[in-house]
């Protein structure tokens, strides 16, 4: 949205790799070109190389990778000695084409993805957009002791709306406001609940994020689903 020009972009599309906030960007820099001192870095047609990696580099930059700025992970995978980009669905992997040290093009397109020399972190270039992701630990909670400190109340100003966690049976439950309570530890089998980490976890629709204090005092979470900033919950 740009509403200091009052106008919206609005793109469908329902393939996995496309970038609908960089390609609005771009549509919005042919409409309103004063207003965007950086151009597009990445050229539009499809990128090709002949570089290869060993299987020992392959597997340093396997990982799980997580970005704030829409409260979203990518995985990084090694399959057949080539790695594939996915969000934690294998069946939807994009593949990395390596085009220069720390720097790879998604097959097929003009999209790059630069790391840090140490592999701890990734940026992904659409264009006229980058998203930063940092890689962190992956293992999800094996005992409800790591994961009782959520138990609460939370709730947003944005939108409203009430979640709370609580423990019952020992089990851990998940209630929206007056909608039917959901378990999400342990995770019932059929359930669209994933634990992708200590402190965050998928509900079906969208990932919930722990925000957790040196101290270990639990302030709120952030929800958010890959389209959708990070909407702020606050721990009453």
């Amino acid at each position: 949205r740009f509403p200091q020009f009052r106008t919206s972009i609005i793109l469908l599309g329902n393939m996995a790799f496309l970038n609908p906030t960089g390609d609005a960007l771009k549509i919005a820099e042919l409409l309103f070109p004063d207003q965007f001192e950086e151009k597009s870095t990445v050229n539009d047609k499809a990128i090709e190389s002949t570089l290869r990696l060993t299987a020992e580099q392959a597997k340093s930059y396997a990982g799980h990778y997580w970005t704030d700025e829409v409260n979203h992970y990518k995985r990084v995978v090694v399959k057949n000695a080539s790695l594939f980009l996915d969000n934690g669905n294998p069946n939807n992997g994009q593949q990395l084409v390596p085009i220069a040290p720390n720097q790879f093009a998604i097959k097929n397109t003009s999209i790059l993805l630069n790391f840090t020399t140490d592999h701890q972190q990734v940026t992904i270039d659409y264009g006229m957009s980058k998203t930063i992701y940092k890689k962190y630990d992956p293992t999800p909670p094996r005992q409800l002791t790591e994961v009782e400190q959520y138990s609460g109340e939370y709730f947003s100003d944005e939108l409203n709306t009430t979640y709370r966690i609580y423990l019952k049976n020992s089990n851990l439950f998940l209630k929206i406001n007056s909608n039917d309570e959901q378990q999400i530890f342990p995770v019932p089998s059929q359930s669209r609940v994933i634990w992708n980490s200590k402190s965050m976890f998928w509900i079906g629709f969208a990932e919930i994020k722990f925000d957790v204090d040196e101290e270990g005092g639990v302030q709120g979470f952030k929800i958010g689903d890959g389209r959708v900033s990070g909407i702020w919950f606050e721990k009453q």
